[in-house]
């Protein structure tokens, strides 16, 4: 038997691990991919041409230009202060099914049906994906994206928001590759797993 497990892969080398294991599940035939852990970081190092992610951020609407500023806002995650990370970290824990900033992806083969499984196992990431991007449009129909310097982008934001952004982009590029995990790769049970409340990125 096979086991995949990788700790903190940054930046890209997390997408080229996965897009090997694809090539890997493609050549295997028929036998089910290898249960698979990867403890991912340094988000703000991701590449749009190598993110395998790229499926699900193109279904909720987003585009290499958005991709762009989301590795750079990604850094705000560790502006948190050191007294206030686990707590914050707590907090976002309890509000979320996902995880906060350090982020492992557990992958299992095994097929579960929703309803009778953990509550942590994402559904269908495109399924969802598209659902939000139809449900924003209708909301906002007449919205129009504004790129605008970066230093007044900054300033529209307190360093709590700033933190907390930055979480959330994390949380965004690991359920992007968490459905590639589900749509490419084949497996049906894919968690974002809190592993450390001690670092926002190792």
């Amino acid at each position: 038997k096979t086991l995949c497990m990788s700790k903190h892969l940054c930046g890209p080398a997390c997408d080229l691990t996965l897009h090997a294991l694809s090539r890997s599940v493609q050549n295997s035939g028929p036998c089910p991919p290898p249960p698979t852990a990867i403890a991912t970081c340094c988000h703000y190092l991701c590449t749009f041409d190598s993110f395998s992610g790229k499926d699900f951020w193109e279904a909720i609407g987003l585009s290499e230009e958005d991709f762009i500023v989301a590795t750079a806002v990604s850094q705000w995650a560790s502006l948190q202060e050191k007294k206030k990370k686990s707590a914050d970290r707590r907090k976002i824990e309890k509000s979320d099914t996902t995880t906060s900033t350090n982020d492992s992806l557990n992958i299992s083969q095994h097929s579960t049906d929703l309803s009778d499984s953990d509550p942590s196992t994402l559904p269908d990431l495109l399924s969802v994906a598209s659902l939000a991007k139809k449900t924003l449009e209708e909301a906002m129909p007449d919205i129009e994206k504004d790129f605008i310097p970066s230093k007044e982008f900054e300033r529209r934001f307190t360093r709590e928001e700033k933190s907390l952004l930055g979480i959330r982009i994390k949380q965004l590029f690991d359920l992007s590759r968490a459905a590639f995990c589900q749509q490419q790769l084949g497996y049906k049970n894919a968690e974002l797993v809190l592993y450390t409340t001690r670092s926002t990125e190792n």
